[in-house]
């Protein structure tokens, strides 16, 4: 059941609050996969709003990175851990995982080196997740109170 506050809020409310939570966190879980293989992964990100995305450092040579190379669409969950049922906050999402190259790479690199300073000693891929669909649960707002955002 959703509280009336959550009921009231614009879209653009709905939003600012699915990326206040994942500008809160820092780790992500996703799923790749390619015909019957499937694998996934833990992974830092760093959100730039602007651009509706996440950008995350992996190599190519893991089995999720050769998975995203040939089927960039992955799925994948934000959360936090918590025993209360009545503050559950999660993101579950859509999207689609390519690897940055050339002038994309700049603004990436500056968001994920500010998010994660340890990444400038260390040279990996840099890969660029877009959303295509969040669906953010927060029980804090009512239980099963949820938000949904579709590109």
């Amino acid at each position: 059941m959703a509280t009336a506050s959550f009921l009231n809020q614009t879209l653009s409310e709905q939003k600012e609050a699915i990326w206040q939570y994942i500008l809160s966190n820092h780790v992500m879980s996703i799923s790749a996969w390619e015909q019957d293989d499937i694998w996934s992964a833990n992974l830092f990100y760093a959100a730039d709003i602007s651009q509706d995305c996440v950008y995350v450092m992996s190599s190519k040579l893991t089995h999720h990175g050769q998975l995203m190379q040939k089927n960039g669409v992955v799925s994948g969950t934000i959360s936090e851990q918590t025993e209360e049922v009545t503050q559950l906050k999660g993101i579950q999402f859509l999207g689609i995982a390519t690897i940055l190259h050339d002038s994309l790479i700049q603004n990436a690199q500056s968001v994920y080196q500010q998010r994660f300073p340890v990444a400038k000693e260390r040279q990996e891929t840099l890969w660029k997740i877009a959303f295509t669909r969040l669906k953010f649960t927060d029980n804090s707002l009512g239980f099963g109170t949820k938000m949904i955002w579709q590109q």
